[in-house]
């Protein structure tokens, strides 16, 4: 089917439902001791509950004395009323419970240490569209900390991000909706902000006791938009006064600022008792924004050594007056059709791009060294993603608006921590950012939020085992266009001129021969395929709506220098 309709939660007493909450990877559950409780078979199903040691039995609710007494994992259960008179039933249970109990006194007695918890890295490359990294086939060398570092991963060939434009995108990230059912746009001037009370990544890690922080710049990820919901740290940063007379880069504060903060941070949660110089269990979003292309200048600038190493000879003066201050507002310029380019200005622009990526691949290299350094690397679950990628007139625009790969093909990598368990290598499964936080809970055996609409990958993973194949629908919030994509075919469709596309993309990856012309049966099938996958999406939710963000001055000239506002 196409997308799955809402999951029906579970809700008792204002609560969330949650599914597939299992086991945790390097992180205690609720236990004896602080210990996980053994997992081997005993007969029924037995689990602890609460702060102390107390032990229950699942046992059918038709049976008599039993009532409804207990939620795990916020679920729902029919427990045995251990009060019950039953004295068969109370002899029934202590013979059940013996062998757990004898080995959990035994642990106890053993009083080993808890393991750490596994912290999460996240890692959103801004505007960093797959084609341009080595490890997904890129020929110039843009990327070489970052293929070392997908070269001990496990990397999705094809992922995409669902919506163009940053706010979208990063939503979808976070609460693993549909950008139809979120209903966060971008480019406006005065948006939808991230709905009330949706669930998200950052809610639930903060839930399970986990230590929230985000390092983010410039755009649509400013506090007022609902990204910093939950986050304990929501470090912002945008500095419109001064960003162009810095000599580094032009917009914002560079990934190596970005970096030198988050070594503050780490300094500042970091225990001060000299035996034990551990961290608490944290999880950490990173943003980094500079191979977004730039306000004024250079459409995208990035420091030396990296535009000698990669930008080719200039063919265009971004300085002058007849290029009114270069930059995005170029790039919408020659979008539109307003500035004429040659083939050589486009490569030289793209090179442009290129060095802003091999710039922030060495910060990247700096993270994993500064992680490295204090010993986080080990128990520290990286995730790399990107919010959309870019476009270079391969389909007549510049910067990210349409549906084509060159902008909605991402990467997407996990490097797990316990490598062994789970070796590197490449994944051919149509996946998304809907199937970010599903997966990274799974991991962590926290259990998903049913609103969640991403697919849990980690029993493909643990199993070596093909991800189901589901339709994606993909869209462009503001222009009204749609995409599927579904195996080898890829439908783009124009609403509001019924104009559509049809490629093969295991022939045609660069999607150059339109197919629809010759194709009408298959196009009409396609958009039918669409509209029930679109039809089948849950729309957003009035009762978590938020009034509309109204933008100050300063920011609205921000997101307009961006190529956001016009």
């Amino acid at each position: 089917m196409p997308f799955p309709p809402p999951r029906a939660a579970v809700s008792e007493a204002g609560g969330r439902g949650l599914r597939g909450a299992g086991p945790p990877n390097g992180a205690a559950r609720l236990g004896t001791c602080g210990r996980t409780p053994p997992v081997w078979p005993v007969p029924s199903s037995a689990v602890l509950v609460g702060e102390k040691p107390r032990w229950i039995v699942h046992i059918p609710p038709n049976e008599p004395g039993y009532r409804r007494r207990e939620r795990h994992r916020q679920r729902t259960s029919y427990l045995h009323d251990v009060s019950t008179p039953d004295r068969r039933a109370r002899l029934s249970l202590a013979l059940l419970l013996l062998p757990w109990l004898a080995a959990m006194s035994s642990a106890c007695a053993l009083d080993e240490p808890t393991a750490p918890r596994t912290n999460v890295i996240l890692i959103s490359l801004d505007t960093l569209g797959a084609h341009s990294l080595g490890a997904y086939g890129y020929t110039r060398e843009t990327s070489p900390q970052i293929d070392a570092l997908l070269a001990q991963s496990t990397v999705f060939t094809h992922a995409y991000t669902l919506e163009p434009h940053t706010l979208p995108a990063h939503t979808s990230l976070f609460t693993s909706l549909h950008p139809l059912s979120h209903g966060v746009e971008g480019r406006l001037t005065g948006g939808q902000p991230v709905p009330a009370k949706a669930p998200s990544l950052t809610s639930s890690l903060k839930q399970n006791g986990y230590t929230t922080a985000a390092f983010v710049n410039g755009g649509f990820l400013h506090p007022r938009f609902g990204l910093d919901r939950d986050f304990d740290r929501y470090d912002y940063y945008s500095d419109i006064k001064t960003r162009g007379q810095r000599g580094d880069l032009r917009y914002g504060r560079s990934a190596a600022q970005t970096n030198e903060a988050l070594g503050r941070w780490l300094d500042e949660i970091r225990s001060t008792d000299a035996a034990d110089a551990s961290y608490p269990p944290f999880f950490l979003f990173l943003h980094y924004f500079d191979i977004h292309s730039d306000w004024r200048g250079l459409p995208y600038d990035s420091p030396e050594p990296y535009r000698a190493q990669l930008v080719t000879d200039a063919t265009i003066d971004f300085e002058a007056p007849s290029e009114a201050g270069g930059g995005s507002d170029f790039l919408v310029r020659v979008g539109d059709g307003q500035r004429a380019v040659a083939q050589d200005d486009i490569a030289y622009i793209r090179s442009l791009y290129d060095a802003g990526i091999r710039y922030t691949d060495d910060r990247v290299g700096e993270l994993l060294s500064l992680l490295g350094s204090r010993g986080l690397l080990e128990n520290s679950l990286i995730v790399l993603v990107s919010d959309h990628g870019e476009e270079f007139m391969e389909h007549g625009k510049m910067l990210h608006t349409q549906l084509y790969e060159e902008t909605m093909r991402i990467p997407f990598a996990l490097h797990f921590p316990d490598s062994a368990k789970f070796p590197a290598g490449t994944r051919p499964e149509l996946v998304t950012h809907l199937d970010v936080a599903p997966t990274v809970l799974s991991y962590l055996g926290i259990g998903t939020p049913n609103e969640m609409q991403g697919r849990d990958l980690m029993p493909a993973l643990r199993e070596q085992a093909p991800v189901p194949v589901e339709p994606i629908v993909l869209y462009s919030s503001g222009h009204d266009r749609l995409a599927l994509v579904h195996a080898e075919r890829k439908l783009l469709y124009d609403q509001a001129t019924d104009h559509a596309e049809l490629y093969a993309l295991d022939d045609d990856p660069l999607e150059q021969v339109d197919l629809a012309p010759g194709n009408p049966d298959a196009v009409k099938e396609a958009i039918d395929r669409l509209r029930q996958a679109v039809d089948a999406l849950p729309k957003p939710d009035p009762d978590r709506a938020v009034p509309g963000v109204r933008l100050d001055a300063g920011t609205v000239e921000e997101l307009k220098a961006l190529g956001y506002v016009r």
